[in-house]
């Protein structure tokens, strides 16, 4: 099986903006209406609002890499970091403070290039009190990384992640075409 990092043409995706279209339009449709909904709303309600997505996004993110947060101390650091606990409430899993500081790091460096430092920074926060990982590196590790299943105790590699010798390459490719495309990203 050949992953995506495998083709020829890795990195240079191609689409058809036609088959896509439909889908873009109905995307940008309803996100316009969640913006003017919570713009509608009073101010401390937008940051009640804004803090409840960082929440639920931080949870769900973290729980498709298998990792399970507790929900109180993402919200208590989310709500702290935003400024909506007075006074702070305490936070005591260094897991869901990480994943909070991350979403915060994320929010407030939004319109901001992305960079090697920037991306390590960010790998700092959301890996606190990880034991198992080389916290603010490329990895480099000599086995594969792999995203597997278990079916019946056999193992299932559903992806393998490009060798780790070539880790520093593939972000500076992407660093690259991040700020070659202008991409911006916007909360």
């Amino acid at each position: 099986m050949k992953y995506n990092w495998q083709l020829p043409d890795w990195p240079g995706f191609r689409y058809e903006l036609a088959e896509i279209e439909g889908s873009l339009l109905d995307f940008v449709d309803r996100a316009g209406l969640v913006s003017g909904s919570v713009q509608a709303l009073p101010e401390s309600e937008q940051n009640n609002a804004i803090a409840d997505q960082m929440i639920v996004e931080a949870l769900k993110t973290s729980e498709i890499e298998g990792e399970v947060l507790s929900r109180p101390d993402v919200a208590s650091s989310i709500r702290n970091g935003l400024g909506l606990n007075s006074p702070h409430q305490p936070v005591r899993d260094r897991a869901s403070a990480g994943a909070a500081e991350l979403m915060l790091a994320v929010r407030s460096n939004w319109g901001g290039d992305l960079s090697d430092a920037v991306l390590l920074d960010w790998h700092r926060a959301l890996m606190q009190g990880a034991n198992n990982v080389t916290v603010g590196k490329w990895r480099s590790h000599v086995e594969p990384m792999q995203v597997v299943e278990l079916t019946l105790g056999e193992p299932n590699v559903l992806y393998e992640a490009p060798p780790s010798a070539i880790v520093p390459a593939e972000m500076k490719g992407f660093v690259k075409w991040q700020t070659k495309k202008g991409v911006k990203r916007r909360m």
